[in-house]
């Protein structure tokens, strides 16, 4: 099919690389919350928007319209279509690795000037205590959350609007700390109702590589052969597998069992595990990362604000204000980046 006019990048407009991280063509994008209306699995009368991976920076998605998604008697409702592109442009930043959220839909002026940078080995450095070394969306979002929180709530609110007064997102709510978010619960994709799953133990969390979301289908084919596909890349066959034998549930740390294997069977667990490393320990991280790294992000002259943010990192004992003082800082060193200042 050739592109059309409508999805055609502007003239000059930066294209972000596919992460090398990203889920592999043809794989299914796990859902970021099983409960989302637009692509939980969970969800009851939700879109269910299933979303495949292409081999660039593309997706193919497909939604099926039901009788939960009427406006007038038997007609679909015209937000689907908004719903469906919200979800689909949410799912292509499974390709990127990297945050976002909806501000609006529609046409959001670019910033004049804008381009994407490539941070030096040094603040590389930084942003990899931050977030890991591969960090995946929720990763960032949950991480990023965290950090606006600490700036925003600090008196160095007003250096976070000094470089672009736009509002895209809110930091007031409390739903992403919900303990609720962070359990994997199976869902019976077919098979008998009769046959169940449960899942046992405690999660491990891959704070290294900033690895928070875990989606896995476990296929068992009603012939003593069962299969486990992990939503990166990983494979396990599980032949002769008992009723109740506790699997491992991938690089998890969580293990599943079945109550009636070769029951001709398929499951789909999705979850997320909260990092165990805490900011504290971030900051302490950072506070040893050497000289160089520490130089590079804050400076030695008395050049603002970077001067403000290295008094407050070294003199301050105030943990919050110390996460904001870092997040500025590596905010303020990239758009010099992007401007082409010299550090």
């Amino acid at each position: 099919m050739a592109r059309i006019p409508s999805t055609t990048a502007p003239e000059g407009s930066p294209i972000p690389e596919r992460h090398p991280m990203a889920p592999a063509a043809g794989s299914k994008i796990p859902s970021h919350f099983g409960h989302c209306f637009g692509c939980g699995e969970l969800h009851p009368t939700g879109l269910h928007l299933v979303a495949l991976a292409g081999s660039g920076l593309d997706i193919t998605a497909e939604f099926t319209v039901n009788e939960n998604h009427q406006g007038a008697p038997g007609l679909a409702h015209g937000g689907l279509l908004s719903l469906a592109f919200d979800e689909a442009l949410g799912k292509l930043m499974w390709l990127l690795r990297a945050p976002a959220v909806t501000g609006r839909l529609g046409d959001l002026p670019q910033t004049p000037g804008y381009k994407s940078v490539t941070l030096p080995s040094s603040l590389q450095n930084i942003r990899r205590l931050l977030f890991g070394g591969q960090p995946d969306p929720e990763t960032l979002n949950y991480r990023t959350r965290q950090l606006l929180s600490c700036v925003l709530n600090s008196s160095l609110a007003e250096f976070a609007t000094a470089l672009d007064s736009r509002h895209t997102y809110d930091a007031s709510g409390s739903d992403f700390f919900n303990l609720e978010l962070y359990y994997p619960r199976p869902q019976r994709i077919s098979g008998p109702t009769t046959a169940g799953m449960n899942i046992h133990g405690s999660p491990e969390s891959d704070d290294a590589n900033g690895i928070m979301a875990y989606s896995y289908t476990i296929t068992d084919n009603g012939a003593a052969d069962i299969y486990l596909t992990g939503s990166r890349n990983e494979f396990q066959a599980l032949p002769g597998l008992a009723a109740n034998e506790q699997q491992r549930l991938g690089k998890s740390g969580y293990y599943f069992s079945l109550t009636a294997p070769n029951a001709a069977q398929t499951w789909l667990v999705e979850f997320v595990n909260k990092p165990k490393i805490t900011l504290g320990q971030i900051i302490a991280n950072i506070s040893v990362a050497g000289e160089p790294t520490l130089l590079a992000l804050f400076g030695i002259t008395d050049e603002q604000p970077f001067q403000t943010f290295r008094n407050i990192f070294f003199d301050v004992p105030d943990l919050p204000l110390k996460c904001a003082a870092v997040a500025l800082a590596l905010a303020y060193r990239t758009e010099q980046l992007r401007v082409g200042v010299s550090t």
